[in-house]
């Protein structure tokens, strides 16, 4: 959890209990129950550390994508670790899947202005579509001025990437978030039907909603 990213050290996870097989196996029966298709975006490390978990994603028919390896913000790196841990996670999950991993999402939708060059080397590294840039104004992300629905990245190399940008819905002169996380969780449910409803009758867009394993595991810390 992002939450906990100042509490915790990376050397120190192996101390804490691995929830997250159970959790993400809370959702697939969840999926499977309603027939249910999705895009699972898993962590390098956790692909390296639950292969047999990555695999059943895989098997089940969903989609499995790169969330990065050590969930890093963007920012906090350079390119050339960005390039690195861009490098390590679809290996460690394509080794479990023997699948092509295709789309990127960053932690914390971490591309951002000050990290656009990121766009430039997911196309590089042969990703298909990124999924990272969320059109809101918010303190820790949030690009407000970006396309609000899927499109296609001017790139300087011949490569191709599209952007599916988190939901959002348009009201008084602004982008607001719905359908995701914390969204999900804090806001109340009238409003998510409410917003829902709007996107799909004044856009005409389908609904794209997210949320983590660890949100529907009980007890979370």
């Amino acid at each position: 959890m992002e939450a906990f990213a100042n509490h915790t050290r990376p050397e120190d996870w192996s101390q804490y209990p691995r929830r997250v097989a159970d959790n993400t196996r809370r959702v697939l029966e969840l999926f499977g129950r309603f027939n249910a298709k999705a895009t699972f975006f898993a962590l390098g490390c956790v692909a390296k550390k639950e292969p047999a978990l990555v695999r059943e994603i895989a098997a089940a028919g969903h989609e499995v994508a790169c969330h990065s390896h050590m969930h890093r913000r963007v920012f906090t790196m350079s390119p050339q670790e960005f390039r690195e841990d861009l490098r390590r996670a679809p290996a460690a999950i394509e080794d479990a899947t023997a699948v092509k991993v295709k789309g990127y999402r960053a932690p914390t939708f971490s591309i951002l202005d000050k990290s656009l060059w990121a766009i430039e080397i997911l196309a590089e590294e042969g990703f298909v579509y990124d999924s990272s840039v969320l059109p809101v104004k918010h303190d820790p992300y949030g690009m407000p001025q970006a396309p609000r629905f899927l499109y296609r990245w001017s790139c300087r190399s011949d490569k191709i990437l599209y952007e599916i940008p988190p939901l959002t819905v348009r009201f008084a002169g602004r982008n607001l978030p719905v359908a995701g996380s914390s969204y999900l969780r804090i806001l109340p449910m009238w409003y998510t039907r409410w917003a829902l409803g709007r996107i799909r009758r004044r856009d005409g867009r389908p609904s794209v909603v997210y949320f983590h394993p660890w949100e529907v595991g009980p007890c979370q810390p």
